[in-house]
């Protein structure tokens, strides 16, 4: 298994069925889609979608409501689910399953139709439901939390309705609301001001007294509450003398005399770098190390006041501390690479984007990580599970065709109790006792000031 020899892998998947239009009618399943992904790496493995025609074609609409919905027309050659069980009994049995709103819906649909053809359902070893772990951790910021919703919230686009489009957008979902609660721990409180990344190419002195000089200056401007680009902007920088840049470079996308020759001088763009920097929260990889310091001296330089900023989020620093180095020397390029992300490009706009998508895919895989501890091996985000592993799960308790009688629609609330140590008959001795210690312990300064915090501790 890709990524780790102890964790299983997560398969992402969404069922398009039909929906009842009286009670007492069955769910048929039309479509499967499944991608499955490595949970350290966020690579995806594996990936299989088909169309399912349904015992009676009756039940499907002669025409869809949605522009790529299923008719009848597209089921109408396609495999019964007996003829395709095998395949997805292969792909989601012994993994991790993970969807939106899967444990009220999908889950339940899956059985129903490995019970109607008498095989054994598929199990799975753990249950990621987005609908509910994004409702208890990012709250209802996207509205309703429907997956289109949430889809137009962080500008990924429209919501197809079609499986397999649906799983990857999914995915990407997760990824973006990851990141956000990630960068949002970094600097509390998480403030209106705009995480910027940032980025400087430079000459690179070979001996001793030798200064940097800036060549490229590149930036991406976004919000902290939707990651959504705002603004970019790149420039090329001419040193006052040009022979500190090589004639030719060994990158061959690398910045060469040439290139600079006629770009503008740092004192031209720094009103302009000056505007994109101030007063906002500056993110790069190594830049509280290299970049601000350029920064610093550059404007030093000219005798102008440099920018500052709220607040800094070294990806570097935070990454090593909270990833660990699995990617090695956990510089940009080794990173990218383990996320199969393709190739550091090594010029400024192009590698603050690859930043972020780095930095995507660490909250991610920390993220899973923390809501399934004892599967996924991860102890880094201190968060309640909202994941249900299969010994919790009500995968094989019955539903009501009220209950999720629409595949996309959460529920009105959404209701799940904590699991507590004590029986349910306990729990009033248990807090009886309690009372009667702190009536004892009333006026201890220790005391009080563990209660005084204890509400943050115990969530």
């Amino acid at each position: 298994m890709e990524g780790s020899s102890t964790s299983p892998e997560i398969v992402f998947f969404d069922l398009g069925t039909t929906v009842p239009n009286r009670t007492g009618q069955r769910f048929w399943v039309l479509e499967f889609g499944a991608i499955v992904v490595c949970p350290k790496k966020l690579v995806e493995l594996e990936s299989y979608s088909t169309l399912i025609r349904p015992k009676d074609l009756s039940v499907v609409a002669l025409r869809s409501s949605r522009s790529d919905g299923i008719t009848r027309d597209a089921v109408a050659n396609a495999p019964e689910f007996e003829q395709v069980a095998a395949k997805i009994y292969s792909i989601l049995n012994g993994r991790i399953w993970a969807g939106h709103n899967i444990q009220r819906f999908d889950c339940v649909r899956i059985k129903e139709a490995f019970a109607k053809i008498c095989r054994p359902a598929p199990m799975p070893v753990g249950i990621i439901d987005s609908l509910r772990i994004l409702t208890d951790k990012f709250g209802k910021r996207a509205g309703n939390m429907k997956m289109a919703s949430l889809a137009t919230y962080f500008g990924l686009g429209q919501q197809k309705h079609r499986s397999l489009d649906d799983v990857r957008m999914n995915l990407e979902v997760l990824k973006y609301c990851a990141t956000v609660l990630f960068l949002g721990n970094q600097i509390q409180p998480c403030k209106e001001s705009i995480p910027l990344s940032n980025l400087l190419e430079t000459t690179v002195p070979n001996k001793t007294g030798q200064r940097f000089w800036v060549l490229e200056f590149g930036a991406i401007v976004v919000c902290p509450k939707k990651l959504v680009e705002l603004e970019s902007y790149s420039t090329l920088i001419r040193p006052k003398d040009l022979s500190v840049v090589p004639l030719r470079s060994s990158r061959s996308d690398g910045i060469t005399r040439d290139a600079v020759a006629n770009a503008p001088e740092f004192e031209q763009v720094a009103d302009k770098i000056f505007s994109i920097l101030n007063g906002r929260i500056w993110a790069g990889h190594n830049i509280q190390r290299f970049d601000c310091v350029r920064i610093k001296e550059a404007f030093a330089e000219f005798g102008l006041p440099a920018p500052m900023p709220v607040g800094i989020i070294d990806s570097l620093g935070v990454l090593t501390e909270k990833f660990g180095k699995r990617a090695g020397n956990m510089k940009m390029a080794s990173l990218a690479t383990y996320f199969g992300l393709g190739q550091q490009k090594h010029r400024s706009l192009d590698d603050v984007r690859m930043n972020l998508e780095v930095l995507k895919h660490c909250a991610t895989v920390l993220f899973l990580e923390s809501s399934l501890p004892s599967i996924l091996n991860g102890s880094t985000w201190q968060s309640p599970s909202m994941i249900m592993t299969r010994s919790r799960s009500n995968y094989t308790g019955k539903l009501t065709c009220r209950e999720d009688s629409s595949r996309k629609s959460p529920p009105t609330s959404i209701g799940y109790q904590r699991t507590v140590p004590y029986t349910r008959g306990n729990l009033g001795k248990m807090t009886e006792r309690v009372k009667n210690l702190l009536c004892k312990a009333q006026g201890s300064q220790p005391l009080n000031n563990l209660l005084k915090h204890s509400h943050s501790v115990l969530r």
